[in-house]
């Protein structure tokens, strides 16, 4: 739900539109039209975004002043009504928005909206004609040069979708790697954002996970510097499955309030919170996870939410209360932490820094040995060794990877 800054703001430049319109002021008139499209974009408000961004589009053919930027108004038309599913459209706008770059704007701008055409037709179910239209916008990028490097990098990265579309996982990797090395030397955040984390996700999904975190933080830097919250929660939200699927609850939660920590707007910071809250559950971080309800349920109050939403927080923060009471009064030993809660993640995460395979398998070696000497290996019997017994399945998993990675080491010649 857009804030009611958001309105304030839009009002304040309707009055300026009728303001440049009452005094002809033509170029006045488009910027201020351009201006609400994009802050409606920006929170959300795609039907007020639509609307504006058509109302550019005409003056500029009304009148014929800012023609350079009739393309943009086309173009970005046509993303939103991709995001409305309205594909067809979307394609016809984009086709319009290129024409308009070739006759007015140059070759850059032609080949970008060329490029999203393959985007469209892809969505589409039209691989064809959409790897000619990718192949198309590189060529153009292409014979640009330097200033062309970052859209040839969108399109490697697009050719990566294709084959990943098709199941061909490995040529999809090494066309978002190409895609991450072109970003790089382009200096382009917005396109490494998007294909460190294309790649990150194809690493997790190979289960190589110390590689695909790399390739998120890398992504998650690169967003921040775009300050563009989509980039942010995307990769933050990627990251914290990636972290999820390997049974690190606490780092995913981390993940996402990190990334709430760099969004001003409150309910897009509310959802990557609400996001955290299961993993903090998973985790066992009770202290936590009261603070971030604390900080939700403020957010709700600021926007005068839904009293039900309110009432879920309240419940959400009661509830962890009264598990960190009936948690005191626990005496036991085995439920504190054991030797192998402490021994066995430090060292697993010394020898993944310093990519010590070796050392990951010795601990490995132990956990299974471990395995072995118990008369009764069951999930009750671990318990009064490990809080967390998924562990021991973890650490077998990484080890098992380390090792396959490791040139020295390696399983699969």
């Amino acid at each position: 739900m857009p804030s009611e800054k958001f309105y304030n703001r839009v009002g304040a430049l309707q009055t300026k539109l009728g303001e440049a319109k009452r005094l002809g002021k033509i170029a006045d008139e488009i910027a201020t039209l351009f201006e609400i499209a994009r802050l409606s974009e920006s929170e959300g408000d795609r039907g007020l975004a639509n609307m504006h961004f058509d109302l550019a589009a005409r003056a500029i053919k009304r009148t014929g002043i800012e023609l350079d930027k009739l393309h943009e108004a086309l173009g970005e038309r046509a993303l939103i009504l991709r995001r409305a599913e309205r594909y067809t459209e979307s394609l016809d706008l984009y086709e319009q928005a290129a024409a308009a770059a070739e006759q007015h704007a140059g070759p850059l701008e032609q080949a970008r909206w060329v490029g999203k055409q393959g985007g469209i037709h892809r969505l589409m179910d039209k691989p064809d004609l959409a790897r000619e239209a990718f192949s198309k916008a590189m060529q153009l990028f292409s014979e640009l040069g330097k200033k062309g490097l970052a859209g040839v990098a969108d399109q490697e990265g697009n050719l990566g979708l294709l084959a990943s579309d098709i199941g061909d996982d490995g040529a999809a990797e090494k066309s978002y790697r190409r895609a991450v090395e072109l970003a790089i030397e382009a200096r382009s955040s917005a396109d490494l954002n998007t294909w460190a984390t294309n790649l990150a996700n194809a690493l997790s999904r190979k289960r190589r996970y110390h590689e695909a975190w790399r390739f998120y933080k890398k992504a998650m830097a690169a967003a921040l510097k775009t300050d563009e919250y989509g980039g942010i929660r995307r990769t933050a939200t990627e990251w914290s499955a990636s972290y999820r699927n390997a049974h690190r609850s606490l780092d995913a939660a981390e993940v996402l309030i990190a990334a709430a920590d760099h969004i001003e707007n409150p309910s897009a910071k509310y959802e990557l919170l609400d996001q955290a809250i299961a993993d903090l559950q998973l985790a066992g971080e009770w202290n936590r996870l009261i603070a971030i309800a604390t900080e939700m349920l403020a957010l709700l109050k600021a926007q005068r939410a839904d009293a039900e939403l309110v009432s879920r927080c309240q419940s959400l923060r009661k509830a962890a209360r009264d598990r960190m009471k009936a948690d005191r009064k626990v005496t036991k030993a085995g439920d504190r932490p054991t030797t192998l809660d402490i021994l066995i993640p430090a060292n697993m995460a010394r020898y993944g820094e310093s990519n010590n395979a070796e050392g990951m398998r010795q601990i490995a070696h132990l956990v299974c040995d471990i395995g072995l000497g118990l008369v009764n290996a069951d999930e009750e019997t671990w318990q009064s060794l490990l809080s967390d017994t998924s562990l021991r399945y973890r650490v077998v998993s990484d080890a098992m990877k380390a090792r396959v990675a490791s040139p020295s080491d390696a399983l699969i010649p």
